[in-house]
């Protein structure tokens, strides 16, 4: 067994290649398969072991989206599908580092304007046909056929000066500038047309080169990068480049602070004072020296059971704090809410507070903006010592500049997974509500 790629190596020897495994039709619509006038065919008959004489050529069209490989004989073309286990690595090497090239390709043609960041971001996302994942490293180990690819391609002259294609080639390890080839063997380029002269077009509306591209906002296209494996027409201006250095530093201290709430979630927890002492409904409480007041927006240690069990804190809190993934948020370790009043019979007393719910705990979960919290209408009693620290929380319609504070603009109904407008009255309720008698 051999690579495929053989066929274009001149070492002076006459050879042959030949191939041979399980062959079926090609059908151009799917709904044409399986309509043949013999109904009592069996569902295998039409897989046949075929041994294929010579292989003239291998066609890989690097400009078309997920195009296939292409085999020709005398008498036929064949699409290569599946590898059998014994032939899947050679193949595998032949055929990963095309793919990238007709990714790479495909992607500067489509989005003149992405860049390597952009598209190597979507292609860690992507899966290939053996079920792995691709990295940087498949890329630079491609630059050869990518360079390749890219000179004898017939966009040559509009490749060159993308800005994807210029970054790849410069990646290059070649010493000397590669020229295009002007003579180069006939065993790469378009694949044999498989069109057919009539048919149904409601059906040829589906097919991919056919579909309209999805149009989207800048903002969408931000939400939707890495998620959706379709290449997006981006409609509108482009919002300003992110400053990657102030989103690493944004990374790093909003890490340490979360941190900073574990080991201070993990710690000792005792009321020292209250203020009003000869009240049973303190305006205010001081533990370990921090003073919290009816109106604070706190953080409280998560659990397994929602709402419940959230003073025992050590079910979801790490043991170690080297254990905390990087990428972890707040929102991952604790609940948000808002104190409405203490209440200190029975000793040792208790926080009434309402929830407040992350955006990344509804519907919209990692579309969400991390700094976007949702009012809902559940309300509890906490004890006091499982609260763990103050959160700034504005009720504006946009995001703070400072990455650790949250704002609130709407409702969320956990029930009907719903979003509504703030009513007024219903928060002055809230914030003018006095403790039960």
């Amino acid at each position: 067994m051999v690579l495929l790629s053989s066929i274009e190596e001149d070492d002076g020897v006459d050879r042959q290649f030949e191939a041979e495994g399980i062959v079926s039709p090609y059908y151009q619509n799917d709904e044409d398969e399986g309509q043949e006038d013999d109904d009592d065919i069996e569902d295998n008959s039409e897989l046949k072991m075929v041994k294929l004489g010579a292989i003239l050529r291998y066609t890989f069209d690097y400009t078309e989206t997920d195009g296939k490989v292409y085999i020709e004989t005398q008498f036929a073309w064949y699409i290569l599908d599946a590898p059998v286990a014994e032939y899947e690595p050679l193949f595998q090497h032949f055929f990963k580092p095309r793919r990238i090239s007709q990714m790479i390709i495909t992607s500067a043609l489509k989005s003149p304007r992405i860049t390597y960041e952009e598209f190597l971001g979507r292609l860690i996302m992507k899966v290939d046909i053996f079920g792995a994942t691709y990295q940087e490293k498949h890329l630079l180990d491609a630059l050869s056929i990518i360079q390749d690819a890219v000179n004898e391609c017939e966009e040559y002259e509009k490749l060159k000066d993308l800005p994807l294609i210029r970054h790849v080639l410069r990646k290059s390890s070649s010493s000397q500038p590669r020229l295009r080839r002007k003579n180069a063997p006939n065993t790469r380029g378009k694949p044999p047309p498989i069109k057919a002269l009539m048919g149904n077009l409601d059906i040829a509306l589906l097919d991919r080169e056919n579909a309209v591209s999805t149009h989207v906002t800048p903002l969408i296209a931000s939400l939707a990068q890495g998620l959706v494996s379709e290449d997006l027409v981006v409609v509108g201006v482009r919002p300003p480049p992110d400053n990657k250095t102030s989103k690493e530093k944004q990374k790093l201290a909003a890490h340490q602070r979360l941190c900073e709430l574990i080991l201070k979630a993990k710690g000792e927890r005792k009321m020292v004072e209250r203020i009003g002492q000869d009240s049973r409904y303190p305006t205010a409480v001081v533990i370990n020296g921090e003073t919290f007041r009816n109106g604070d927006f706190v953080v409280i240690p998560r659990s397994h059971d929602n709402y419940k069990g959230y003073y025992k804190p050590s079910d979801l809190l790490p043991d170690n704090i080297e254990d905390v993934d990087p990428t972890s948020t707040i929102a991952d370790y604790f609940w948000f809410a808002q104190i409405v009043h203490c209440d200190m019979d029975p000793s040792p007393g208790h926080f009434h507070v309402q929830w407040l719910q992350h955006s990344t705990q509804t519907m919209l979960e990692e579309l969400g903006h991390p700094q976007e919290l949702f009012w809902n209408d559940i309300c509890e009693n906490v004890p006091l010592g499982a609260v763990i620290d103050k959160v700034k929380v504005h009720e504006i319609s946009e995001p703070p500049e400072n990455s650790d504070e949250y704002f609130v603009k709407f409702v969320y109904d956990i029930n009907q997974a719903t979003y509504t407008s703030i009513v007024p009255e219903r928060r002055e309720l809230v914030a003018f509500s006095l403790p039960p008698f």
